[in-house]
């Protein structure tokens, strides 16, 4: 093979620089391999060169007049810009330096891998070794076929040498001001933020630099959800530039509201058709009037096929709730039943979410926005209205009007969460004077196996009305409940309920 030819790149940026003489740290340049040893008694001497050539290879081996065991291996002493060559004998195994080798491709550390050349007859595979830590210094190995020696080739581009740095892979120990400075980025961020702001000002800490420091900085977000939590107005216009979010501002109010659109398909392909729940609400066609055996004739017929106390093909319940006092901000979600999909353990069916707004306060005018882009985007995928929500479940929020009155929805049983109900009751008890016992009355209870229903357990308004009379309420009680006989039979009683498609193990007495 022609010498001038074949060559081994030694450069990490891949160009073609004119070879050029090093000075010595004496002052003389040094021109020639050596077949002196240096003081170890172990490694040769010869000039610097950015390229690793067939020619270099060659006054390598012709210098190499001796050899070492691999047992007295140490790492040479670099003086000046030059190459340390050694050659030692072969011993069943691997040389091992102590230092790093590889190079990082699209953050993945890809270990030196054998190469083959030719000599004067003779095969030979080298390895071109890189230290992360270092690009001016470098490594070659090489090994003959079929013998029982090996080269070992050392470059630095640097007159000294500090191996305690190429060691080990990890960076140096942070200082005092480095920690305070990651300190101050992981405030309200995430690693991959802070890993990202710090990376803005020119500042190369790694990600592990910055993990490491997370114990020491409270307020960092211990998550990997890659996102500061929206806890004030101000974070909250950081979503105008995310897709899928969309900002309003109505009489000094604020908020952001984005809509899942794929997961709302899914939602309205599994909800039943209007005609599927017509047919269904007609069979309660004077249900005011049916016995108790009617009623649990009724309730016999669909438990078997019911799940999670829904009626089968009346799945889709719609939800929606708001935070109270969590953060500056107010959430306001929106999930519904996916009757299509069920969860793999109970087999119930799968209840998600589809939305979201978060709003600088409870204003009805911010509900009023959300309501109108969830109607907006049901009429888009349902233009015909072939699909129809059989309830609409909220916790009676006067501001939530705006829910139960879109277009979509005119078919939709409202209800109202008896949990939150009685909460509020049990809230104002001492200004009331609600006792447990009156709660027990109004909502029922379950002393055991046995369930006592409570004066929601109706089919009709007047027989709920009876019921209010038939309890011996305190006369303030008694006249709060009958002011609100209407709303609560609507969004309460038992044929409201059924009227939505939910069985709720009712059993009428």
């Amino acid at each position: 093979m022609d010498e001038s030819d074949s060559e081994i790149k030694m450069s990490s940026d891949g160009q073609n620089e004119p070879e050029k003489t090093k000075i010595s740290a004496q002052g003389e340049p040094i021109k020639e391999f050596s077949l002196d040893l240096d003081e170890d008694g172990i490694w040769r001497t010869g000039p610097y060169s950015n390229k690793f050539s067939v020619k270099t290879m060659k006054d390598i081996i012709e210098n190499c007049v001796t050899s070492s065991n691999l047992t007295d291996f140490r790492l040479p002493v670099f003086s000046e810009p030059s190459v340390k060559f050694a050659k030692f004998r072969n011993e069943d195994h691997k040389l091992c330096d102590g230092l790093s080798w590889w190079k990082t491709t699209n953050g993945r550390k890809i270990r030196p891998r054998p190469r083959k050349i030719e000599y004067d007859g003779c095969s030979y595979r080298y390895y071109n070794c890189i230290n992360p830590n270092d690009d001016a210094f470098k490594k070659f190995e090489i090994y003959p076929e079929k013998e029982e020696f090996f080269f070992v080739v050392y470059v630095s581009q640097n007159g000294r040498m500090d191996y305690d740095v190429l060691k080990s892979s990890k960076p140096n120990r942070l200082t005092e001001a480095e920690c305070q400075l990651i300190h101050r980025s992981l405030k309200g961020r995430t690693v991959k933020g802070a890993f990202e702001d710090l990376k803005s000002g020119a500042l190369n800490f790694s990600t592990r630099q910055i993990r490491n420091q997370m114990k020491y900085q409270p307020d960092c977000v211990k998550s990997k959800r890659g996102r500061v939590s929206v806890t004030t107005p101000e974070s909250l216009a950081s979503f105008g530039t995310e897709n899928g979010f969309r900002l309003f501002s109505s009489d000094n109010q604020f908020g952001a509201i984005y809509l899942d659109s794929d997961t709302l398909n899914l939602y309205m392909n599994s909800l039943p058709t209007k005609q599927t729940v017509l047919e269904y609400r007609k069979l309660l066609t004077g249900c005011e009037d049916w016995t108790s055996e009617e009623v649990n004739d009724f309730l016999s017929c669909y438990s078997p096929t019911a799940n999670s106390g829904i009626i089968k093909h009346m799945a889709g319940q719609l939800q929606i709730d708001s935070t109270f006092d969590l953060s500056d901000c107010v959430v306001t979600t929106i999930s519904g039943d996916i009757g299509d999909f069920t969860s793999r353990c109970s087999g119930k069916i799968r209840h998600v979410l589809l939305g979201f707004m978060i709003s600088s306060s409870k204003n009805a005018l911010n509900h009023k926005s959300f309501a109108r882009e969830i109607d907006d985007f049901f009429l888009q995928v349902d233009p015909m209205r072939k699909k129809s929500i059989p309830s609409l479940m909220t916790d009676g929020e006067e501001s939530f009007k705006y829910y139960s009155k879109m277009k979509y929805l005119e078919d939709t049983q409202v209800l109202r969460c008896l949990v939150h109900r009685r909460n509020n009751l049990t809230f104002i008890q001492s200004k009331k004077n609600i006792s447990q016992s009156d709660l027990n009355k109004i909502f029922g209870r379950q002393i055991g196996d046995e369930v006592e229903n409570g004066i929601f357990n109706v089919m009709s308004s007047e027989a709920m009305e009876a019921e209010i009379v038939k309890c011996n309420f305190a006369p303030a009680l008694k006249k709060w409940l009958l002011d609100r006989k209407e709303d609560l039979f609507s969004t309460h009683s038992l044929r409201s309920r059924l009227m939505a498609g939910l069985l709720l193990n009712y059993e009428s007495n």
